[in-house]
């Protein structure tokens, strides 16, 4: 099987919440089938465990013993839907799941609003994912409008922004709220989304400046 070789980082045996976990010596043949759970902006632009920076928008995943890095194709059981991802961090640790997707992923195999699907994981051959491929680990073409409430410097102001919209704004009408900060930028960002398209995101845009009176921009990734 041609695989990358393994990160300088993130193979070792470790220790997460109580629990050791112990690298598996090999990713050939690795087939099975169990609950998956997606991750998104809260971590968007940390580091994962193989020192590559998350992405959210990109075909990866987090599995807490196969090699990383290492493709895999992973299939929504429940509507048929799949993604090949590579696996570059380490999770999930806890709820009975063993596989945290991407949002781009998660997009993919319909499985964001739920949360959680079982799913099938099936290591694959790099080549499968190659930039020839119909599936690579590339920033996926999903969704991602978001509606920025606001910037600040300090982390503390930026949470008591995001508990505020939180409280008074229905959850089913506004989405995830976030706070973001990427790489080279020192701000925290409140952001809500992702929504599916820019008009989904102005409608919100305009709802919340009448309510609140500050205009929220339009944010596309």
């Amino acid at each position: 099987m041609r695989q990358e070789p393994r990160s300088p980082t993130g193979n070792n045996t470790y220790t997460e919440a109580g629990r050791t976990f112990h690298i598996l010596p090999t990713a050939e043949g690795y087939d099975r089938i169990g609950t998956a759970s997606w991750y998104g902006a809260k971590f968007h632009g940390r580091r994962t465990s193989s020192g590559e920076t998350y992405d959210m928008y990109k075909l990866t995943a987090a599995h807490p013993t196969l090699p990383i890095p290492v493709y895999a194709r992973v299939k929504n059981l429940e509507n048929g839907r799949s993604s090949i991802v590579r696996i570059n961090d380490r999770g999930p640790f806890h709820g009975g799941r063993f596989i945290d997707l991407s949002y781009a992923a998660a997009v993919k195999l319909d499985m964001v609003k739920r949360g959680t699907a079982r799913v099938r994981v099936t290591v694959v051959d790099k080549s499968e994912a190659s930039p020839g491929s119909r599936e690579h680990e590339e920033r996926a073409s999903v969704d991602r409008y978001f509606l920025e409430a606001g910037a600040f410097a300090h982390r503390d102001l930026a949470h008591s922004l995001s508990d505020d919209l939180r409280r008074n704004i229905d959850a089913d009408i506004v989405g995830e709220v976030h706070i973001v900060q990427v790489p080279d930028d020192p701000l925290y960002r409140v952001r809500i989304g992702p929504f599916s398209d820019r008009t989904k995101a102005a409608r919100l845009q305009a709802l919340l400046t009448f309510h609140h009176g500050a205009v929220p921009q339009i944010v596309k990734e």
